[in-house]
């Protein structure tokens, strides 16, 4: 049973194949999925404990209870919530995970999968050349420098991993470079590959896929009606990737992204920020070699440093980058990057607004002033104007201060 939250869902197909109350994780039909109860997780996290007591005790064999853990997707830990009776009564596992999207669709998740598997197919393809295709990542395709480097992107494309395309059929790549990689891959076979080659299935799928991810970032952000949307996307997808590549590649993952829209939380949530912090995992736990109370230590240390962090300006606090004062007016000053809620952004960079594709044609800020016409956040002004000179910004913002 690889899916916590559902009792009938597994990755053995002659088990489906046998009893019809079992589903394969490459179903698409939500219907089919029958809801687990924390009390059945209760009670699977019991028979494992007592298979590994049994081991301990002399009266079973290790693969017995390992094989327990794999098929009901727990692990078992003596001093884990899930094996202490007296919390039990605080505790609703069903209602309170939530599948993380980084891991299923970024981190050696489904975008990975699915790529590899066109690239793949791709290069099975007569007069289909990799170099093509590294060329087109490697065009002058913008992004916000927040989310991504040139580098980033073109190093996904190298030789290497064109050689572990070819050997292991598999396109490994960071979760950075997928979120890079999936738009310029969509595009290229939009514009090149389906022009020249029957790639109506790959491509159906791939679009369906980059909705999906699509629907997942207005999640995070608390849209309404997008766990909904999203449900219905991650249903069509799978539903496109059997029909593009059979039922046989799907993965535990696949079944994962239909539950990133149940909607039981107020937005969707993944692990991108805290994946980020290890490095600051990292440098408190040189602080402590050894003790008792080691992982508290670390982790008391790691809180503190955080909140330590969150108070100063100067890491997170919107603000210009290099500005420059505004010979015209010394109160306010212009940059071509910046840093907003927390994110770089730079001139060039487009932005979606209400739905809206704005691009950012000046960073200004000027302190405790309101301007009209523009997207104002804290003291940092972004002007969103489409193509105006300097000298008509300069003059907008002279107006505006008289007024």
């Amino acid at each position: 049973m690889p899916c916590l939250v559902c009792l009938n869902v597994v990755t053995d197909d002659e088990l489906v194949a046998e009893d019809d109350f079992f589903v394969s994780v490459s179903e698409h039909d939500h219907r089919k999925f029958l809801p687990a109860t924390s009390a059945d997780v209760f009670r699977k996290a019991d028979r494992l404990a007592e298979a590994v007591r049994d081991w301990e005790q002399g009266r079973g064999r290790k693969n017995v209870w390992e094989r327990l853990s794999k098929a009901s997707g727990l692990s078992y830990h003596p001093d884990g919530l899930l094996y202490d009776a007296e919390l039990r009564v605080f505790l609703d596992p069903c209602e309170q995970i939530m599948f993380d999207g980084m891991h299923v669709l970024f981190s050696n998740g489904v975008c990975q999968l699915e790529t590899g598997l066109a690239l793949q197919r791709l290069v099975n393809t007569p007069d289909w050349d990799f170099n093509d295709f590294r060329e087109f990542v490697k065009a002058d395709f913008r992004c916000p420098i927040g989310q991504g480097h040139w580098g980033t992107r073109a190093k996904a494309v190298a030789s290497q991993r064109e050689d572990a395309l070819r050997c292991k059929g598999a396109f490994p790549c960071t979760a950075s470079e997928m979120m890079l990689i999936l738009p310029v891959f969509l595009h290229y076979l939009q514009v090149v590959v389906s022009k020249k080659w029957e790639v109506g299935d790959i491509l159906a799928s791939y679009e369906a896929l980059s909705d999906v991810c699509r629907l997942f970032k207005d999640c995070k952000q608390g849209r309404r009606g997008g766990s909904q949307a999203l449900r219905q996307a991650s249903a069509k997808h799978l539903r496109l990737f059997n029909t593009a590549y059979g039922k046989d590649n799907a993965i535990p993952k696949h079944h994962y992204e239909q539950h990133l829209g149940d909607g039981r939380f107020q937005r969707a949530l993944d692990c991108f920020a805290g994946e980020r912090k290890n490095h600051e995992l990292k440098s408190c736990a040189e602080f402590h070699k050894s003790g008792i109370a080691f992982d508290r230590q670390v982790l008391l240390r790691a809180i503190t440093s955080q909140l330590g962090d969150l108070n100063n300006d100067l890491l997170y606090g919107d603000q210009l980058y290099s500005g420059k004062t505004d010979p015209l007016n010394s109160a306010l000053q212009f940059s071509k990057h910046g840093r907003l809620l927390g994110a770089r952004v730079s001139v060039e960079d487009a932005l979606r607004v209400d739905n809206q594709i704005l691009v950012v044609k000046c960073l200004v800020e000027a302190a405790g002033t309101a301007v009209w016409g523009f997207t104002v956040f804290s003291s940092l002004v972004i002007c969103m104007f489409i193509g105006p000179t300097s000298r008509d910004i300069r003059s907008c913002l002279h107006v505006l201060s008289a007024e």
